[in-house]
């Protein structure tokens, strides 16, 4: 109790002395110093602290405001407010007799939390605090020294002066109590002395609380241990005030009345100096004002010892209150914790099971999707299957009646050809059986050669004529050809038209198509001539009618020539030269054996032109062709 008040003197000092120069830091977490608002309104006639709503509130404003600006995220704000109101008040009540410093070891986050509060509540009051250490004078100063050196000697007295004196020195200017009480001149000009305790009373409260100031001084020795290692507060550490309760109060000390069998006990008692007087009269109204008279009589003054563990009792009981208090709190906290953590769990274990449910009825759903597409598609297919089994048959049947109408289509044409060609084979048997009825052999009248009307493979006799050189004559010449050339003709009339026929003639010898696809001339010699002049003669007649190479006509002389050397190298009179002329070249035979064939497109025609053009070398052969079936009625 004693080094308590000794640490709220030093710091009450301190508070005097540095008003120029403190600053504002936090406190450690382990220690909590709180200030008493003491006011008219809320201080009843013994003393006791009344807190009122309107400072609730104020205080819930204070913490909901640090709280925000500290980033501090308790659980629930509410809760923290709550919490910190409730422990501010039974801190207050509670060191109202151990006026100093509090520690709660086993309280850490209340602590903490009340230490946040109250660091706010420096910083509002910052400009109060400065007009409030203006008005401390020096003789409170003085008073206060006083008063701390008394505290001291006694506190030197009662343990030997190295406990008080050693947290003195390690921990200057630490702790604020909650209110000072100012002495009064009537206080210091009277001395008051103790009054003795009766023996039997004094025993029987030190047997009574023997046990508490065991367990106290238990607590005290571990409170001096931690303070020793807790790191000392700057002695610019202080608490800030509003400014009624700036200036330092007077302690008021009331003299105790002795009771009648113990005058002349307190006569005789040395007297007490008003410092000591007015620690035990700050006791004393501690202990009223918590009630801690009970078991002592009015009459007779209670021990200091006495006093002492009953406020260090009550405060562990409090203490321990505090501590049901936070584990109830904490408790709680962690119950609310788990019931969230549980709700979310739970929610989370919901949320997954909707989702489970909506995965699987998507999944149900795409199933049931792909099962009615799968049917859909399985009858389209078979329909489609249908309709082309349907299609193919009706492509089968049509192209049955398709290749039924072709082969009608084929046998009419076919029908129709047999019958064109059997009317075309009848008018050509008609028009044979006309020419063969006119045809006839024909002498040429210059050489005397009779020419046969029809040769072996079925060509005809269109005419005679006669080669001549000079007044010789060399061969007769006769042509031969199919009816087509011959009907080509009858249609011109003979003299008249003589030039037109002659064209009709040559074109249709010359243009071996279908009708006419050979013409053959017949050469039989009357005068003697060597193979190289006959050979000669002929080739020298075709290379200029011809366009081709010039070693087909050598070719063609070379027939010739070799034709004539067979027989003995000279065409003696009756031999006979046939050149059948076709769209591929032109053979040639000697007397009945062929020679060859020179084969270039175009030389056939050439050797028709030879007897059959403007030049020609024998002009008595067209002049018979045109005399003898001009105007035949073919």
């Amino acid at each position: 109790m004693t080094s308590t008040l000794l640490v709220f003197a030093a710091a009450v000092l301190l508070l005097a002395s540095n008003a120029a120069s403190f600053s504002f830091t936090r406190l450690p977490s382990s220690t909590i110093l709180c200030t008493k608002r003491w006011s008219s309104t809320s201080e009843t006639g013994d003393g006791a602290y009344e807190s009122t709503s309107s400072l609730n509130d104020e205080r819930k404003v204070r913490v909901s405001y640090f709280l925000q600006t500290s980033g501090y995220q308790p659980s629930s704000s509410t809760d923290a407010i709550d919490s910190m109101v409730t422990l501010e008040e039974s801190l207050r009540k509670s060191l109202l007799a151990r006026v100093g410093q509090v520690q709660y070891p086993d309280q850490e986050d209340y602590i903490q939390e009340l230490t946040n509060e109250w660091q706010s509540e420096w910083d509002f009051r910052q400009s109060a605090a400065t007009a409030a250490r203006s008005k401390a004078s020096i003789k409170q100063k003085e008073r206060l020294d006083a008063f701390l050196s008394s505290i001291q000697q006694r506190e030197d007295d009662r343990r030997g002066g190295k406990a008080s004196q050693r947290r003195a020195d390690e921990r200057p200017g630490f702790g604020m109590p909650y209110g000072e009480k100012k002495v009064t001149k009537k206080v210091e000009e009277k001395k008051i002395e103790e009054a003795p305790l009766p023996p039997p009373v004094e025993e029987k409260t030190a047997q009574v609380d023997a046990p508490i100031l065991g367990k106290i001084m238990e607590e005290k020795d571990e409170i001096e241990a931690v303070e020793e290692q807790s790191p000392s507060v700057p002695e610019s550490t202080v608490l800030i005030q509003t400014e009624d309760e700036a200036a330092v109060a007077e302690v008021e000390v009331t003299e105790k009345e002795p009771a009648d069998g113990d005058a002349e006990a307190s006569t005789t008692e040395s007297p007490k100096t008003v410092e000591e007087k007015a620690v035990d009269g700050v006791s004393a109204d501690s202990s009223d004002l918590r009630g801690v008279s009970e078991g002592t009589s009015s009459e007779v003054p209670a021990s200091p010892e006495s006093i002492d563990a009953n406020n260090d009792a009550e405060l562990a009981e409090q203490r321990a209150a505090a501590a049901r208090v936070a584990q109830e709190k904490a408790d709680r906290r962690a119950q609310e914790k788990l019931d969230a953590a549980n709700k979310q769990k739970n929610d989370a274990k919901a949320r997954a099971e909707a989702l489970l449910m909506k995965a699987e009825e998507e999944e149900r759903q795409r199933k049931d999707n792909r099962a009615k597409e799968d049917a859909a598609r399985k009858a389209a297919d078979a329909e489609a299957g249908q309709l082309r089994l349907q299609e193919e048959e009706e492509d089968r049947k049509r192209a049955e009646e398709d290749e039924l109408a072709r082969a009608a289509e084929i046998e009419e044409l076919r029908r129709q050809e047999e019958e064109a060609a059997e009317a075309s084979a009848a008018a050509k048997q008609q028009k044979v059986d006309v020419v063969e009825s006119k045809m006839q052999s024909l002498k040429e009248k210059a050489t005397g050669v009779t020419f046969d009307a029809k040769l072996d493979d079925g060509l005809y006799l269109v005419g005679v004529g006669v080669r001549k050189k000079a007044i010789i004559n060399i061969y007769g010449v006769a042509m031969y050809t199919s009816p087509a050339v011959l009907e080509a003709v009858s249609a011109f009339q003979r003299g008249k038209q003589k030039l037109d026929a002659q064209n009709a003639l040559r074109n249709a010898a010359r243009s071996f198509d279908s009708a006419t696809p050979k013409t053959t001339f017949v050469l039989e010699m009357v005068f003697k001539a060597d193979a190289k002049t006959i050979a000669g003669a002929i080739a020298d007649s075709v290379k200029p009618r011809y366009s081709g190479a010039a070693s087909d006509v050598n070719e063609l002389e070379s027939l010739i020539f070799e034709g004539v050397k067979s027989k003995g190298g000279t065409a003696i009179k009756g031999t006979v030269f046939r050149f059948d002329c076709t769209e591929s070249g032109v053979t040639v035979s000697v007397d009945g054996n062929e020679q060859g064939q020179v084969e270039s497109e175009g030389i056939g025609s050439a050797f028709v032109d030879v007897f059959m053009d403007d030049k020609a070398v024998s002009p008595q052969l067209i002049d018979s062709c045109l005399d003898t079936w001009c105007e035949s009625g073919l």
